[in-house]
């Protein structure tokens, strides 16, 4: 409905950013990894003048291969043989090239992988004979390009996903799933109840992973039975992702596992961060540290807030101010660049 005023917009020559957000969550049209490369080839075709276009709120799809240290061991290779493999089988090369008169045309085809199944069928090398294939060595699993990212998707912090295989078992799990709903409901947890026919609970777990929500709560006939419901966390992988839960309780254990996945992402980021910032006290020590693809994460730096000294450090290291803290825990220092006195210090970095 927008494109025409989205046209007329690009043709003035003005720039403009369009931030989708919470995609068809709602109406279930269609997930995002399968959405993505069409909402970005359709906005290409319509929009003759756009060169780039942004698709933000979701998730992008991966493949996660897990080494497993002792197989590999068995077989003689290491986790550098691993990943030779992997990345020599997604190497994109010109395939050969078609010669005329006056004009020559290379051939190109797309080698990367994209599905589980053929990473697993890679092989890895041959003993006495026999291939060692990448199955052989180490898990593959459909999932997300960054599982360190949860989300409040649509306000969403959990999801019921009932299981059952034979028709007379759906009534007692739909009661039970109906039951946890309503009690995370009154405790003010935003839940969803799964309750979409014709997909198998596999195809589930993988959409509500995608989709970015942090706890997810499985229950079959088995689990009505015992009490207990699985619980699946986001921010976790394996065995460790999964727990069981008792179902009079659940709203109190989900409030709980919200609390600490926000506190374990929170970590995580915060660890990172400060483990990718250096302080630098010396000009020269800096531009060595950005020479080249160097310079990765940011630079700690006393700053005047001169201009000069920021436009001094882009053209000599192409790095930029990034950040300057509201809350400083330093004393007044000198400026890194010009040596006058400055109250407080920034964050640098390059962009990539």
């Amino acid at each position: 409905m927008i494109l025409p005023a989205v046209k007329d917009f690009l043709r003035n020559g003005k720039l403009l950013t369009l931030m989708l957000g919470h995609l068809t969550v709602d109406s279930y049209v269609g997930v995002i990894p399968v959405l993505y490369p069409i909402l970005i080839g359709r906005f290409q075709l319509s929009l003759a003048t756009v060169g780039l276009v942004s698709l933000a709120g979701g998730q992008k799809p991966g493949v996660r291969i897990r080494a497993n240290p002792t197989a590999l061991a068995a077989y003689g290779l290491n986790v550098d043989d691993l990943r030779t493999t992997i990345s020599n089988a997604n190497v994109n090369t010109p395939k050969g090239n078609f010669d005329g008169p006056a004009r020559s045309y290379t051939i190109n085809a797309n080698d990367q992988v994209t599905d589980p199944a053929t990473f697993r069928d890679i092989v890895v090398a041959y003993r006495n004979g026999a291939p060692v294939r990448v199955s052989d060595v180490a898990t593959v699993a459909e999932a997300q390009e960054n599982n360190r990212l949860a989300a409040w998707m649509n306000s969403t912090q959990a999801v019921i996903v009932p299981i059952w295989r034979k028709p007379d078992e759906g009534g007692k799990v739909m009661a039970a799933a109906r039951a946890m709903f309503d009690s995370l409901e009154k405790a003010n947890i935003r839940v969803r109840l799964d309750e979409r026919e014709g997909l198998t609970p596999g195809f589930k777990f993988n959409d509500w992973e995608m989709r970015g929500v942090p706890v997810r709560i499985e229950i079959g006939p088995r689990d009505v039975a015992s009490g207990e419901a699985v619980l699946a966390r986001r921010d976790k992988s394996g065995p460790d992702a999964k727990s069981k839960a008792s179902m009079t309780a659940i709203a109190e254990t989900v409030s709980a596992m919200l609390a600490e996945i926000q506190a374990s992402l929170y970590t995580q980021a915060k660890t990172a961060m400060v483990a990718n910032t250096r302080k630098f006290d010396d000009y020269d020590a800096l531009k060595k540290h950005m020479e080249g693809e160097g310079g990765g994460g940011f630079a700690d730096i006393y700053w005047c807030g001169n201009p000069a000294c920021e436009t001094r450090i882009r053209e000599e290291t192409k790095a930029t101010c990034r950040a300057i803290p509201l809350e400083q825990h330093t004393q007044p220092g000198k400026c890194l660049v010009c040596g006058e006195p400055a109250a407080e210090r920034a964050f640098f970095a390059k962009s990539y």
